[in-house]
């Protein structure tokens, strides 16, 4: 899926997030060092609409702080610190934060970088790390999502962060039960085939996450299904991962029926993903 940003007012050099840790990786550089390896898997403690998130620093785009301050994670030492602040008994505040969730084990497109899979805390961040395949890349489909408090997400729109058509105010009150994906907007400036929406989806009490949804049918999958799947594939992975306790059976069961749809997948790819999520035998008569 083609990704859509929304970073015109930013300076382009800040679009690489911990990217820049990771810059090592491309070319003939040598490969990641032991001490960038154990920043970049290092678990960061957060807390944004008063729930608890916990995640990787590289999964950290960027954020929003509670004193208004655009930080970028890996871009600059003071950030990096910033984050490492946190801990588990002293989280911190965030008005939002994005994040990316990606093969961790070849970013830079060198697979050296799987060394650090086994640093990771958490059981789906080793599994994306190792694993191109695996259900969870497959269900999300390489989305960047931002988690923000529901009543902060017209904050984001005047950061610039929704390119959201003119039309009514953002129907946010309008968020419906938890899980159920809600359009924000459609997008303002449609190049080609990237026409779609901004759209959220309730996680827990006021927490949310925000993302873009292309509209375009595309492997016989309709722009409104993929709203939906994407929709509970967020929805899994803040439930059963992004917590103080990760539940990684329960969202590997999720993430396994939720896989973008692939009708030409080559079988190494299909085989890989099989590891993790065996097809189900064929009902005997």
């Amino acid at each position: 899926m083609a990704k859509r940003r929304t970073w015109s007012i930013w300076p382009l050099a800040l679009l690489a997030g911990a990217a820049v840790l990771l810059s090592a990786c491309e070319g003939d550089q040598p490969p990641l060092t032991e001490d960038q390896q154990l920043t970049l898997s290092r678990e960061i403690y957060l807390k944004v609409a008063d729930q608890r998130i916990s995640l990787p620093l590289i999964a950290i785009k960027s954020f929003l702080t509670e004193d208004s301050v655009i930080r970028y994670g890996g871009i600059s030492r003071p950030s990096e610190e910033y984050l490492k602040s946190s801990s588990r008994e002293r989280p911190v505040d965030m008005e939002f934060v994005e994040v990316e969730v990606s093969y961790y084990g070849a970013y830079g497109e060198d697979s050296r970088s799987r060394a650090m899979c086994p640093l990771f805390e958490k059981a789906w961040e080793r599994t994306v790390c190792s694993n191109y395949h695996s259900p969870v890349l497959e269900a999300l489909e390489s989305v960047d999502f931002h988690l923000v408090d529901i009543r902060k997400i017209d904050r984001m729109k005047q950061l610039g962060r929704l390119d959201c058509a003119d039309g009514p105010p953002l129907d946010i009150q309008g968020l419906p039960r938890e899980g159920q994906p809600h359009v924000l907007c459609d997008i303002e400036q449609p190049r080609g085939d990237l026409t779609g929406w901004h759209a959220a989806v309730r996680l827990k009490g006021n927490l949310a996450a925000v993302w873009w949804v292309s509209a375009k049918a595309r492997d016989g999958e309709a722009g409104e299904r993929r709203l939906q799947r994407q929709a509970e594939a967020i929805f899994a992975l803040a439930t059963y991962a992004l917590g103080e306790h990760e539940d990684f059976a329960t969202l590997r069961s999720h993430m396994c029926r939720l896989p973008t749809p692939r009708p030409k997948q080559p079988n190494a790819a299909r085989e890989a993903f099989e590891r993790e999520c065996p097809p189900k035998p064929p009902h005997l008569p």
